[in-house]
């Protein structure tokens, strides 16, 4: 099917969905559920908990969908309704940020680039392990665009705290991908 097909059906199908069709509504999610998904679990370790903050995202777009102003593509919008759940259930278990020592680390602010040949998902696997406050800074800097004020003001930290966390976890992810890399060769 081409595009300009899949484009059209979209914006058919939230139209749909705001009519209160229950077909278009349970198409609408299972469409995009499992995008949603993998955007719940880069913030979350656990699948249980990733499937429960899916469930509340999934609910809370069907609520909101008559504020989706691009109703051609309606994933990026998705996206940030599926991470900001993920930061509500995060924030609601416990406090996972650890303040800024100044004094102890000096802060990085380049880019990080990976190795060539690394694969995707491995990548995927070494940020799920991260620990839970590098996690969800990492996600929200290098994986949503996220500057670090407005990480600060969705997390609620200092936006040092939010620099320090992204430095800790580039620093660990570094070292994790150096030893794997050693183990493939």
């Amino acid at each position: 099917m081409r595009l300009r097909q899949l484009v059209p059906q979209a914006r058919d199908l939230i139209e749909r969905c705001l009519r209160g069709d229950r077909r278009a509504q349970r198409l609408f999610c299972e469409g995009h559920a499992p995008q949603m998904l993998a955007v719940c679990q880069r913030y979350l370790r656990n699948l249980e908990d990733a499937e429960e903050v899916l469930q509340n995202a999934l609910l809370k777009a069907l609520d909101k969908l008559a504020e989706l102003e691009n109703r051609d593509r309606p994933e990026p919008w998705l996206k940030r309704i599926a991470a900001r759940e993920a930061l509500n259930f995060i924030r609601q278990k416990r406090n996972v940020f650890v303040e800024l020592d100044e004094s102890s680390e000096e802060i990085a602010t380049g880019e990080t680039d990976f190795p060539k040949g690394f694969e995707a998902e491995e990548l995927m696997r070494l940020i799920r392990a991260l620990p839970m406050g590098y996690r969800v800074v990492f996600n929200l800097y290098a994986i949503e665009g996220y500057e670090h004020q407005e990480i600060a003001e969705l997390l609620g930290i200092d936006p040092a705290t939010s620099r320090s966390q992204l430095h800790k976890a580039r620093k660990q992810l570094q070292s994790q991908i150096q030893n794997r890399m050693l183990h493939i060769r």
